[in-house]
């Protein structure tokens, strides 16, 4: 990136910095959970997960849940302990 402007510049560095931060505690924590899976794999599967939300017409209630089309995207979340109510068709 080419940034000119100190705050911008500045501004870069510190999300690159939180992006390390946790990129590394993800590490961390799946290493803590003796999960054969990398950290690069579990984003892969992380970004495949949806969640739908659906707002009623009269009681203007919401409903979300988590979409979940496979047994890796459920195997991770059962490792981290995320309810997501089971897989989906």
């Amino acid at each position: 990136m080419f940034h000119h402007l100190r705050k911008r510049i500045e501004s870069h560095v510190c999300i690159v910095f939180a992006a390390c931060v946790i990129y590394k505690e993800l590490e961390r924590q799946l290493k803590i959970k003796q999960s054969l899976l990398s950290p690069e794999k579990a984003i892969d599967i992380l970004k495949t997960i949806y969640e739908h939300t659906i707002t009623t017409p009269y009681s203007k209630t919401s409903y979300s849940r988590l979409l979940i089309r496979n047994e890796e995207q459920a195997e991770l979340l059962e490792l981290f302990s995320i309810p997501f109510g089971g897989p989906s068709a």
